[in-house]
């Protein structure tokens, strides 16, 4: 994934950002845009969305914090075989796959693999009730994310743990400390 870059960000305006995805593009790997608000402080329009959708080698968007309505335009008017719509945020799962998005892109995925597998093969299986407690358990997981507000710190933690891995902590974060990492555990 691509985010749009962060100097400056919320400078920058469509026509910069297309041009800026259009080069990437021009490389000629698969990219996936990344639409993130919080951390770029741009939000992408429908329009520009759209947009990027028509750019060779632009094969997809994931979304972050987005609202369920604008989620559901973005499939009904966007989505196409060769244009897929990812969703990142922790919930509603269940309502995301329901509403058409293609795949789940988050960081819980990542650190508990299986469980999201299991939810997505539920899902896909008519398993409605066996996916409701999949997400269920998904939450449970999720409440890690309480214990500090370093996102990151948390992540890695986790991940480290479930993989039984060193804790290399991406710079310039730091490990959290005893007692939060015991927490994560």
């Amino acid at each position: 994934t691509v985010s749009p870059p962060v100097y400056f960000s919320p400078m920058h305006n469509e026509k910069e950002l297309l041009l800026f995805y259009r080069e990437i593009g021009s490389i000629g790997l698969p990219v996936i845009v990344y639409n993130n608000p919080k951390y770029t402080g741009i939000t992408f329009t429908l329009d520009f969305i759209y947009r990027l959708g028509n750019e060779n080698n632009i094969i997809g968007v994931k979304l972050v914090k987005t609202d369920m309505e604008i989620l559901r335009k973005l499939i009904n008017e966007i989505k196409t075989e060769n244009f897929k719509i990812g969703f990142a945020d922790r919930k509603p799962l269940l309502k995301a796959f329901e509403t058409g998005v293609d795949v789940l892109i988050n960081t819980t995925a990542s650190i508990i693999p299986k469980t999201f597998s299991d939810f997505y093969n539920s899902y896909s299986q008519g398993k409605i009730e066996e996916a409701k407690l999949l997400e269920s358990e998904i939450e449970s997981f999720e409440e890690i994310f309480k214990i500090n507000p370093n996102f990151i710190s948390i992540a890695t933690t986790a991940s480290s743990l479930v993989t039984d891995s060193n804790n290399n902590m991406s710079k310039p974060f730091l490990p959290l400390p005893y007692e939060e990492k015991n927490k994560v555990k």
